[in-house]
This record gives C-alpha cells, structure tokens and sequence, in this order.
C-alpha cells in the first residue's frame, strides 16, 4: 500500500498591528502624497484684490483709510437705530452745528435709505467750533442729548439738518418741534446739564481716541471715511458689504493689505 505524501504550505505571517502613533504617521504621510500630487492653486496678491474692488474705493487715500486700526466697542451712551443683527454699522461723527457737514449728512441718510434692512447706525456729536456755539457751549450737542433722553434724538437730527440758519433759536425749535414741551425743555436745562455734560465729555474722549474729531468723519464697520473723501467710497463700500461675495472679497483684501504695513 502507497504511502502517501502530504505537503503543507508554509503558515502566512501575521502582520504586526501598528500602534496608535504609527496610524497616525501613515496617515499623515498618506495625505501629504495626496497634497504633492494636487497642482498648487495661484496665490492671489494685494494687487490682483485692489482690482476687483469696486473704483471708488481702489485710490491710495481710500484704501489706507481702509486698513487703518479699527474701532473699540462703542460709548453705550450713544444713540443708535436700525436693525440689531445688521450686517453693517455706520458710526456718524459730525457737529449738527456745523452748516457745511451737514450737506454730507443729509446725503449719508439717502444713502443707508438704500439699505434699510442692513444698516445698523450710531451718531457721536461732536462739539468743536461750529455755528451752534453759545459762549463755548454747544447747544446743538448739549439738545441732541437732551432727545436722546426723551427718545427723540433722530427726529432732532432729522429736524435740525433741515434748518437754514443753525443759532440758538433755531436749535431751540428744531427740539420742540420733536414733540418736546417748552416747560420740558426749561426744566431739562436746569436738571440735566450735570448729567449731559460730563457725557459728551466722554465720548468727545472716544472721538479723539479713535482718530474721528474731524466733522464730519463716516465710520462703516469700523473703516473710517473722512470729510476729505467722496461720498462715493461709502456708497461703493456699503454695496460691497451689502452681499456675502462683496464681504469676502474686501475681508481677503483687508487681510493681505494689513499684514502688508
């Protein structure tokens, strides 16, 4: 009887299973093969940005005006109207005084007019040397306050802008026109000097921390637009914050320009 022959096949060698550390080594590795085999994106610069911003905000002034250091929280002492969650904060620094700014003001508001649901604004009076002086006192800050108070601040801006003349007189009627009594009034003198005053002292301090004592000086998300500078800009750089795209587009810009000083 044939003895038969039996051949085993030599046993397969387990492999060794890797530690926690070595996983993550090969996976590393094996993303970094992945990177080197996809072709490199072009880098954008600061000059392929500037070109797609819209016209009025690529000249030299604007765009430093652009890059400059922006604002810290704002004085909760200053009035402020529009939607809470809006995507765009527009801080006026202006004296409603002052004849010749507020030509400015009153093309800012047809301009946010354009925006109503996107714009959030802030008005900071200014008291330096205008035509609502009374013996160093600036009366058309100290009212404004006194309609902020009783929640009429923007209907007395809106009421003094459309003034001719801007004494005393004029400021005093722009305020009753509100709907704020004349005996109101008297007694507000009276009690709320102590307290009006050392408020606009204040935000007179803010003003000038931020750079903005110049009426009248527009900040829109904390990018200041000077007097010196065309209305226009603010109404290219509102458009380009109005959308997502137009928001990427200028924090890419913003990012690069920076880290460019």
């Amino acid at each position: 009887m044939a003895v038969g022959c039996f051949y085993h096949a030599p046993l397969a060698m387990a492999a060794t299973p890797l530690s926690p550390a070595e996983q993550a080594q090969a996976a590393l590795d094996r993303l970094s093969q992945q990177r080197l085999r996809q072709p490199t994106a072009p880098q954008t610069n600061v000059a392929d940005l500037i070109k797609q911003l819209p016209a009025a905000l690529q000249s030299p002034t604007v765009r430093k005006a652009l890059t400059l250091p922006g604002l810290p929280d704002l004085p909760t002492s200053l009035p402020i109207t529009g939607p809470v969650n809006a995507p765009i904060l527009v801080l006026e620094l202006t004296d409603l005084g002052c004849l010749d700014c507020r030509a400015l003001s009153r093309q800012l508001d047809s301009l946010i007019a354009k925006y109503p649901h996107l714009v959030r604004r802030a008005f900071l009076p200014l008291t330096g040397q205008s035509e609502g002086h009374s013996a160093g006192f600036n009366t058309a800050a100290f009212l404004g306050k006194m309609a902020q108070n009783q929640g009429k601040f923007w209907e007395f801006r809106h009421a003094a802008l459309n003034l001719n003349q801007v004494g005393v007189k004029q400021l005093t009627q722009a305020i009753i026109s509100t709907g704020i009594s004349q005996a109101k009034l008297r007694q507000g003198y009276f009690l709320a000097a102590n307290s009006i005053l050392p408020v606009l002292a204040a935000e007179q301090q803010y003003a000038t921390r931020i750079h903005g004592t110049r009426a009248p000086t527009i900040f829109i998300n904390g990018m200041r637009l000077e007097v010196d500078l065309p209305l226009a800009s603010a109404e290219a750089l509102l458009q380009l914050l109005s959308t997502t795209q137009g928001q990427t587009l200028l924090n890419n810009y913003l990012k690069l320009a920076k880290a460019a000083l």
